[in-house]
């Protein structure tokens, strides 16, 4: 009986989710993954976050390149306020290797499948509206979704899902996997070589320092689809770049290349009070009517 019973209710749940499941046109559905209803830990509250789908990964240079070709011409006023702000890498970075990267970075067809940086919280939001035109215009009329930045819930929930104690979205705390090998793209500074400064901030003793990233292939950002994904099948949450939310204009979750580890976990945000090297952005899409 007690067996007859654990099968009832997995079926249950199992039905639940399917019909949790919102519909995505084709061209869209291979790319955007299913996060279904639960539960989210957000700054110590529990908060019910409804089921969405979420890009799989980091919008890239070249996907954002064809939302600039097309509102170009039709709307400039939306395509001066969402073009790449290439000037920031010099303005926050000091390093020979800014010039080149503000030079070809979203421009280079090497770069087509890494993830865009330097676009305003403005310009990720009107990306996002036209990504909604784009999806509405394949549904029914019946049908219509909106497409937007994610809330800190859902960055979270997206990450950890029904595992509210996990910091990273491969479930432990460590920063490599059994074989050596880190599972996302961010500041690698040795334990050795840091230590604990003035209101216990960390500070890196040894300034000359060299760090690996060649081997890796990962000087700044990691592409696209890079290291592992999680248990929704999405990629980098976690470092490489820190993502826009849509909770306010100025904050960013995930952390980035130029983070250290604990500042890369799911709850991790920051300030960036405009476009940045270190920030990008990926959609999410709800159902508002089927």
């Amino acid at each position: 009986m007690k067996y007859l019973l654990l099968i009832f209710f997995s079926l249950l749940l199992l039905s639940s989710s399917v019909l949790d499941s919102p519909k995505l046109p084709k061209p869209f559905k291979k790319q955007f993954k299913f996060v279904p209803s639960g539960l989210s830990v957000v700054d110590g509250d529990t908060l019910s976050v409804q089921a969405f789908y979420m890009l799989e990964h980091e919008v890239t240079n070249g996907e954002y390149k064809a939302f600039l070709e097309s509102i170009r011409q039709e709307n400039p006023e939306a395509f001066e306020e969402a073009k790449v702000q290439n000037e920031e890498w010099s303005k926050q970075l000091s390093s020979n290797f800014v010039g080149p990267m503000e030079e070809i970075y979203h421009i280079h067809e090497s770069y087509t499948h890494y993830p865009v940086v330097n676009v305003t919280h403005k310009g990720a939001q009107l990306y996002c509206e036209w990504l909604e035109d784009k999806i509405n215009k394949e549904l029914l009329k019946s049908q219509k979704v909106e497409v937007r930045l994610p809330k800190k819930a859902e960055f979270i929930r997206a990450g950890a899902g029904n595992n509210y104690n996990w910091q990273y979205a491969w479930g432990n705390n460590k920063m490599t996997n059994s074989e050596g090998r880190y599972l996302c793209n961010f500041t690698r500074i040795p334990y050795a070589s840091m230590s604990r400064g003035e209101n216990d901030e960390i500070v890196v003793k040894d300034i000359n320092l060299k760090i690996d990233y060649i081997s890796e292939g990962t000087m700044f950002f990691a592409i696209k689809n890079s290291y592992y994904p999680n248990i929704y099948d999405i990629f980098n949450l976690n470092g490489n770049v820190a993502e826009w939310l849509s909770d306010s204009d100025d904050l960013a979750a995930g952390g980035s290349w130029r983070d250290f580890g604990y500042d890369v976990r799911l709850q991790s945000v920051k300030t960036y009070e405009t476009a940045s090297p270190m920030v990008g952005f990926r959609p999410v899409v709800s159902i508002v009517k089927d």
